[in-house]
């Protein structure tokens, strides 16, 4: 009997060592793993304070803060008008990385499937990330200029991207959709010289020159087109 008892007593402290090692792989392995974590976080966090550093850099060496009046940073170029590919591809990463760790922590901010294909929101988002930062970080930063941004900046472009975007969706940016790509068209430029001199020589004292039968057809098959969507 007092075998038996032995070899229950052995068998229990086996089973209990065999837990006690599972269990320090499991604390080993949550450790690890909060400690990854911790350190994804921080790198965020450096990325985001670099991006605002760099900003801020850019800023000062334009000779201006940002704010009213002041010199655009030659270094920032407008999205609109780049034509440096790896400019704008880390202009786009940086980007990016803002929106996550910044911008859709907001309520409301949640963007479209298809906010890329929009050029005019992407450079809206991209002005909104580099007042951000200038607010935040640098010499001209202050808690006046982070409350402007709160208070002004970014609900207003909230509102601008959501009309932009309202009701669009990626198919409408596909082969047919009445969003795939055409060369930007400004309706009746060809009739711009009559008006012009229609303009200089009356001051509007007399009837404007009436739309030519091309710019009627452009327009109507426009709206047509709109409408169809």
């Amino acid at each position: 009997m007092s075998r038996d008892r032995g070899d229950q007593t052995a068998a229990a402290v086996g089973a209990l060592a065999a837990d006690v090692e599972d269990l320090g792989r499991k604390i080993h392995g949550v450790a690890k793993t909060a400690t990854q974590a911790a350190e994804d976080a921080g790198n965020a966090r450096r990325a985001v304070v670099d991006l605002a550093n760099l900003v801020s850099d850019r800023l000062a060496a334009s000779g201006g803060d940002g704010g009213a009046g002041s010199a655009p940073a030659a270094s920032v170029p407008p999205w609109l008008i780049g034509d440096d590919a790896d400019q704008t591809r880390m202009d786009l990463a940086e980007l990016v990385g803002w929106l996550r760790d910044v911008y859709l922590h907001y309520h409301g901010a949640e963007l479209g499937e298809c906010w890329l294909w929009h050029p005019g929101v992407v450079a809206e988002l991209i002005a909104l990330r580099n007042a951000w930062a200038a607010a935040h970080y640098g010499d001209g930063a202050s808690p006046a200029r982070v409350m402007d941004w709160h208070d002004g900046y970014r609900p207003r472009a909230v509102q601008r991207i959501g009309k932009e975007l309202a009701d669009c969706h990626l198919d409408r940016h596909a082969p047919g959709g009445d969003r795939e790509y055409r060369p930007v068209r400004i309706p009746g430029v060809e009739m711009s010289g009559e008006i012009a001199h229609w303009w200089a020589s009356s001051h509007g004292s007399t009837a404007a020159p009436a739309p030519s039968p091309a710019v009627m057809a452009e327009a109507r098959a426009a709206r047509s087109a709109r409408s169809d969507w």
